[in-house]
């Protein structure tokens, strides 16, 4: 506002108090109800036309593909190693060449590549779809979960709805993490109780 030299506010067109866009005039004592619209286009939050598909075949293996790879942790007989150690520690050196330990690291690096195209491929079909300025598919080299949850908040905002694959990928990531913890103890428990026996032995 512009002041005069008794502090009163001169009449003229100010910022809309009210915070909505354009300007207000103000006649000296109150606001009027005389709005200025901005000079500046609006812009207004982009919306697909409706009906347009917010899913595909290739968020969904990007969702499901990461969790597989840790299947074959299960297969890698890890206690096995651990027991053997304690005779010779130069044991614990050659699980790194144990077939279920390679496996595990070849299906790792083979799902984040997968993963990676299929981020890829779901970012070129919602672009294709109308969708503007879709989560980009980069955020896959990230972490898959980044992409999906980035991706299925933009379509949110531009459709109204495909959410499903944020709360798929925290259900299947929390179902890894159990299960991985759950092998992990059932591996420890059965190890110190080897190192329990040998000891009540001597």
């Amino acid at each position: 506002m512009t002041f005069d030299a008794s502090g009163v506010a001169q009449p003229g067109w100010y910022p809309d108090p009210s915070g909505a866009p354009g300007q207000r005039w103000w006649n000296g004592h109150q606001w009027t109800n005389d709005i200025h619209p901005p000079a500046y286009p609006i812009e207004a939050t982009p919306v697909v036309r409706p009906g347009t598909p917010v899913y595909n075949v290739f968020i969904w293996l990007a969702v499901f593909v990461p969790p597989l790879a840790i299947i074959p942790i299960f297969f890698w007989d890890l206690s096995g190693y651990l027991e053997a150690s304690m005779y010779s520690p130069t044991v614990s050196l050659l699980m790194i060449f144990d077939p279920a330990y390679l496996l595990t690291m070849v299906v790792g690096w083979l799902a984040y590549g997968l993963t990676v195209l299929f981020a890829f491929l779901d970012w070129r079909i919602l672009r294709n779809d109308g969708y503007l300025r879709p989560f980009h598919w980069a955020w896959a080299f990230l972490y898959s979960v980044a992409y999906v949850i980035g991706r299925s908040v933009v379509v949110k905002r531009q459709a109204g709805r495909g959410s499903a694959p944020i709360w798929v990928s925290i259900a299947l990531l929390a179902a890894t993490v159990v299960a991985v913890f759950t092998w992990m103890t059932l591996v420890l428990v059965g190890f110190f109780g080897t190192i329990a026996g040998y000891v009540a032995t001597y």
